[in-house]
């Protein structure tokens, strides 16, 4: 058995490590990657709290992207790999990030280090790659997206070959070529061109398109382009649907996105089929489990503002409350920012209903919170006196109405 390269060369004990290491936050970033913990990690970034985003644990030598990739983060992994971390660092078994998201990861985080530039082919100590690694432990998904894979990094003589081999009959290329052409954004015409050409290698139904799909919904989401991240997105929800099934947690993502596109197009009705679709299959196993995962939530918020929207305020109130309730049970007591939004949003919609002695109490519950939270002259904390000296009024109550309308002048 191989020995930890701690116990080599004279080098400091693991107690004399983890003290000197401890100045430097090395270790939190460590515990914050091997957690998921995309703040924490951010903060300590941008903060130079680390002498490197490719610090490396002193015993396994693993760096932040190991930790994520190992531990299946793959928003983590997104946000280290824009940052530049090194998609190959070996650690002291020759392991890179992709073998260990090849062996203990899920597709997600493979297909991102793949497409961040990882070597296929590189071995650890055994002599094993990345598509090794997911052979022995029976990984199936991650099997046949590394074997199917071919790097996107095309020369210039190689894509003009490529193109040339395909664009006689070749409507699609075509259709290709003309969207690069009219598409005015860099970042958009990138994943178009990485779309089309994963559509070449791998087929129409291949696991890895996944991540381009998702990267243009939002790319076009962001930039106004709402059909165009229809489409996409429909692309993803017809291609995840036929991979793992319509009641696949993944399959709900796309439904879930699926959903906020059409809220955008405010086709509420379609918009809520959608995200009461998607709140089911994501709730069921976290409920089997025990667990109030963040996405069931996410589910439920986006329910609620849809109801809201469509003017379904007796349903937004019943959807409100059971997130708020979700929530209180998650935080065990504690009160943040987003139990805050979440009050006065329930406490507008039963003023919309008219109820506003039930609505003046609940802002009157969440000013002390909007003090803590934002101090007593924040926007926050007027929009909640305001609301109340409303209430106020509507009740006839005009003293502790100019009480109030007092207090935020």
């Amino acid at each position: 058995m191989a020995s930890s390269p701690s116990k080599k060369n004279g080098m400091p004990s693991p107690i004399q490590k983890m003290e000197r290491d401890a100045a430097t936050n090395i270790w939190t970033i460590w515990y914050a990657s091997q957690y998921g913990k995309l703040e924490r990690v951010r903060s300590l970034l941008d903060r130079n709290a680390v002498s490197s985003i490719d610090v490396q644990e002193f015993r396994t030598q693993w760096s932040p992207l190991h930790f994520a990739c190992r531990y299946g983060h793959s928003s983590l992994v997104a946000f280290l790999i824009a940052r530049n971390a090194n998609v190959d660092l070996q650690d002291w078994q020759g392991n890179t990030p992709l073998h260990l998201a090849a062996g203990w990861g899920d597709l997600d985080c493979v297909t991102l280090v793949l497409e961040g530039g990882a070597d296929v082919r590189r071995t650890n100590n055994t002599g094993q790659t990345p598509l090794d690694v997911s052979i022995s432990l029976a990984r199936k998904d991650h099997i046949r997206l590394l074997k199917d894979w071919r790097p996107l990094g095309l020369s210039a003589e190689e894509l003009a070959a490529f193109r040339q081999q395909l664009i006689a009959n070749n409507t699609e290329l075509i259709k290709f070529e003309r969207a690069l052409v009219e598409e005015p954004n860099t970042d958009i015409r990138l994943e178009l061109q990485a779309l089309h050409f994963k559509r070449q290698c791998f087929g129409q139904s291949h696991p890895g398109l996944f991540a381009t799909y998702s990267k243009l919904v939002n790319l076009y989401r962001d930039n106004n382009k709402i059909a165009d991240a229809f489409s996409m997105a429909d692309h993803g929800l017809t291609l995840c649907e036929s991979t793992y099934g319509r009641r696949h947690v993944d399959t709900a993502r796309w439904v879930s996105a699926l959903g906020e596109l059409l809220l955008l197009r405010e086709n509420f009705d379609q918009a809520i089929h959608c995200f009461v679709e998607a709140f089911n299959t994501i709730s069921r196993p976290c409920s089997l489990q025990g667990e109030t995962h963040h996405e069931t939530m996410f589910a439920l918020e986006n329910l609620a503002i849809a109801c809201e929207q469509a003017g379904m305020l007796k349903l937004t109130e019943t959807h409100l409350k059971t997130l708020l309730t979700l929530l209180m049970n998650r935080y065990g007591g504690g009160y943040n920012a987003k139990l805050y939004h979440l009050n006065v949003r329930l406490a507008s919609v039963l003023l919309a209903q008219k109820r506003v002695q039930e609505a003046r109490e609940l802002y009157v519950q969440c000013l002390p919170h909007a003090e803590n939270l934002f101090g007593g002259t924040d926007d926050h904390t007027v929009a909640c006196t305001d609301a109340i000296g409303k209430c106020c009024f509507l009740l006839g109550e005009f003293a502790v109405r100019d009480y109030h309308k007092g207090k935020i002048r």
